[in-house]
């Protein structure tokens, strides 16, 4: 069994590699520096920091009880949020997705871009004193925190796809599966 701290040489995988694999085909990289892993592990981390404080930033009573922790969460928030998306879209222009499918790679880069710009619109209608307005700065953050779902969903449409397309006369189709890819983005553009 592998565990996090040794490395086991099954059929020529590490031990990472093997559960990276099990997971998502392909995701390791076995570069010599390790560059590709961490970027993908830095994108994972900010993921997790933007799901699990999401919800708590669009919380009224936060904001209106503790601004304070409102403000520096936020802060984390949009940091975490440029951090992220910055290394997907990297490591999809650099590395390419696991599956080396363009259309995977374009709605990757796509969704990328629009967390990253979610994130800066929410900086910029509340951080910045000259463009300062609490209507559009909300607006934003909802859009930002939609996009961020879409991570989720994605996995969610890929299981929804799986069980509606394989296996049925839609199997194969070409349309369906590259359609697919562009499905991250569909939160962020309802909001």
């Amino acid at each position: 069994t592998c565990t996090d701290h040794i490395n086991i040489d099954t059929n020529n995988k590490t031990c990472t590699q093997s559960a990276w694999d099990r997971t998502e085909p392909n995701l390791y990289r076995t570069t010599r520096n390790g560059l590709a892993n961490r970027v993908m592990v830095t994108h994972l981390m900010g993921g997790v920091f933007l799901m699990a404080a999401g919800p708590f930033q669009l919380l009224k009573c936060i904001r209106q009880r503790w601004m304070w922790l409102h403000r520096w969460v936020g802060r984390t928030y949009i940091f975490a949020a440029v951090l992220a998306s910055s290394c997907a879209t990297i490591w999809t222009l650099v590395w390419g997705t696991s599956r080396c499918n363009i259309h995977e790679d374009i709605g990757n880069v796509i969704f990328g871009l629009a967390v990253f710009i979610s994130a800066v619109q929410t900086f910029r209608y509340i951080g910045l004193e000259a463009t300062r307005n609490v209507k559009l700065h909300k607006l934003w953050a909802w859009r930002l925190y939609a996009c961020v779902l879409g991570a989720p969903l994605y996995r969610l449409y890929n299981t929804i796809y799986g069980a509606l397309v394989l296996y049925t006369p839609w199997e194969g189709s070409l349309f369906m599966e590259n359609a697919f890819f562009y499905t991250p983005v569909i939160p962020g553009l309802i909001v």
